[in-house]
């Protein structure tokens, strides 16, 4: 479904402007807003953040974890008149606004369900109960173009809301994890190496829970067990290396891909600043693995926007004197997969060839 898209900032403006119409005006209507986004990418998060920040009222409802709607509606009693009326779920606010009802994962939910939440969207209300004023109902979704287990919700049920698509931003990420006290060794870490979160198995999501894991110990190089084990149990392994490398360097970070890509004079802003954090390619072959790595990784979800600069510094970096053979065939080998054009002009060069021929 195509939407706006908009960092978690931008949303956040959003949402406040809503909420400053509803206490201006007694009478204005509030429309729903609806978050699409990747899972563990952080609109649960941004919404709750939101609330808590502002001191205004939250009230948080799954509806994935119903099956009938009854759950929806209340259990029916009787009234004084002899009528039947519904009794409002637990998850109903009770007290007036400004307050925000996040619907959490909606298109998770049984397609009985959404039908059922179709009037409450647009109108606040279902069955004999209402929200009370000065409440915005705030959606949140996956997308449905990928692979996610989802209910495909229809036009009648799309047009009740506005939509926006969270993207992720590197500095919204870390402006909140200051705000909700992440470790800082943490935040040092995604902060050197961003592009470790692919939205797989590793996400701001299971960045902040393994965060919060390792949180109390004191010293992490000297409980590294612990610590590995923590992070290949809540990262993909690439990240869960790197944050152990990380560790192991003192909490240093190594050469990002920007550095290697950038700049204007290769030996001076690369090779000697590698050359030093490495021993010469010798005592931290670590290291100089995991700059490696970072690089293949920036460039395989980068191909597109990587320049013919990039790609001078690219073979650079091949013909670095230092490189181990077995990491410089490994660079070489992981380029040649990339389908670009491009990327012909690394692969078929004579001087890199030839130094790819020795090691084979």
């Amino acid at each position: 479904m195509h939407c706006a898209q908009a960092k978690a900032s931008e949303i956040q403006k959003l949402i406040e402007h809503q909420i400053r119409q509803l206490q201006g005006d007694a009478q204005h209507k509030p429309i729903a807003i609806c978050i699409w986004g990747s899972h563990g990418i952080g609109k649960t998060a941004l919404v709750k953040s939101y609330a808590e920040q502002n001191q205004i009222h939250f009230s948080y409802f799954s509806p994935a974890q119903y099956e009938e709607m009854g759950d929806l509606v209340g259990m029916p009693f009787i009234d004084s008149e002899g009528r039947t009326q519904f009794a409002k779920p637990q998850w109903v606010p009770e007290t007036e606004g400004p307050g925000i009802l996040l619907i959490d994962d909606i298109n998770r939910a049984d397609d009985r369900i959404l039908r059922g939440l179709m009037p409450f969207v647009q109108n606040q209300e279902l069955g004999n109960w209402k929200l009370p004023k000065g409440w915005l109902i705030v959606l949140t979704a996956n997308p449905e173009d990928q692979n996610y287990t989802v209910s495909s919700m229809d036009e009648a049920m799309l047009t009740r809301m506005i939509h926006v698509e969270m993207i992720f931003d590197i500095k919204d990420w870390l402006d909140w994890a200051k705000s909700q006290k992440i470790d800082p060794r943490g935040i040092g870490f995604v902060q050197n190496y961003p592009e470790i979160i692919n939205f797989e198995k590793t996400t701001p999501r299971t960045l902040a829970y393994f965060f919060q894991l390792i949180s109390d110990i004191q010293n992490l190089d000297t409980a590294l067990d612990l610590v590995y084990l923590y992070a290949h149990s809540a990262l993909d392994e690439q990240a869960a290396n790197s944050f152990i490398s990380y560790v192991q360097n003192q909490l240093r970070y190594t050469l990002s891909p920007q550095q290697i890509l950038e700049g204007n004079s290769f030996k001076n802003e690369v090779e000697i600043l590698l050359y030093e954090q490495s021993g010469g390619g010798q005592e931290r072959m670590d290291l100089l693995s995991l700059t490696i790595d970072r690089l293949i990784n920036y460039i395989s979800s980068h191909e597109d926007s990587i320049s013919d600069t990039g790609l001078e510094r690219i073979k650079s970096f091949l013909l670095i004197p230092f490189l181990p053979g077995d990491l410089r065939l490994h660079l070489y080998h992981k380029i040649g997969f990339l389908p670009h054009p491009k990327w012909k002009k690394i692969t078929e060069n004579q001087q890199i060839g030839s130094l790819i021929l020795e090691l084979l």
